[in-house]
């Protein structure tokens, strides 16, 4: 019997691999799941490379520039 995240550990069901929707207890679940993914809701986290670092500063400096001279 598995717990699982998506139903909050309520729901119990059998990991056999005849189970329709496994690893998920049903079709609802795997919706809510895939959802997540999909609006990255869930990241898989990573350490920023150079070329991510260099995209981050840029757009920084660019939105500096945008907001001198305005009022705070």
């Amino acid at each position: 019997m598995i717990g699982l995240e998506t139903c909050h550990g309520l729901r119990f069901f059998s990991y056999l691999a005849s189970h329709p929707w496994r690893p998920f207890c049903s079709e609802r679940c795997k919706s809510i799941d895939f959802g997540a993914w999909a609006s990255e809701s869930y990241r898989v986290p990573t350490k920023p490379d150079a070329a991510d670092i260099d995209a981050l500063e840029q757009e920084l400096e660019c939105s500096n520039l945008q907001n001198r001279g305005q009022p705070h």
